[in-house]
């Protein structure tokens, strides 16, 4: 039983070759890694003809101490078989380390060197990288969000991003709709926005 949710969005990309920056329809679908079956899933994005992948890779999963070593492994599955299948991915970063935070949230410099990271170890295979899905809430920046410590760790990692790769796209903004701002850790998306 394998789970892959599929979506269709207009994006700049050619729907033929996901290329970024040419007009077109492109249709992509969202895997996880948190599993062992992400390689059999990729397996069934490319039957089904998709132009792309969202990646959702759980940052203190695969690095959880400082001084350990990452891991990659499971990545290294994921991106391999992308490549070999001519698959773009879009990899989201989802819940930091503790050790990767800041009392704001996640670390502007910490989290632009994680992304370089991944950009250098697979460098044919991420076309975009979405940061923290969900940031209007607790769940997805991991504490209190915060936009405009939103902003210092976008601008870092787009300032990181040019200088290895400026076709690589930085999406953000992904918000959760919320109709109003409570005490739960969730702040009204429109509201949010505004001060992003």
């Amino acid at each position: 039983f394998l789970t892959i949710s599929i979506f269709a969005a207009p994006l700049n990309v050619n729907a033929q070759t996901s290329l970024p920056a040419v007009d077109g329809f492109g249709f992509g679908g969202r895997i996880s890694t948190w599993d062992n079956r992400a390689g059999i899933t990729i397996h069934a994005a490319a039957a089904l003809g998709l132009d792309w992948v969202g990646v959702d890779i759980d940052w203190a999963e695969i690095w959880p101490e400082p001084g350990a070593s990452a891991n990659i492994n499971r990545l290294d599955e994921v991106f391999s078989n992308a490549h070999d299948l001519n698959i773009r991915c879009l990899v989201s970063i989802v819940n930091p380390p503790r050790w990767a935070m800041s009392k704001t949230g996640p670390d502007p410099n910490i989290t632009a060197g994680f992304v370089a990271q991944l950009v250098r170890l697979y460098p044919n295979q991420v076309s975009a990288v979405e940061l923290f899905p969900s940031a209007n809430t607790k769940d997805g920046w991991s504490t209190t969000p915060n936009p405009q410590a939103y902003l210092e760790v976008y601008k870092k990692t787009s300032a990181t991003l040019n200088e290895i790769n400026p076709d690589i796209l930085l999406i953000a903004g992904g918000l959760v709709p919320i109709a109003g701002t409570d005490n739960s850790g969730q702040v009204n998306d429109l509201e949010y926005l505004q001060k992003l």
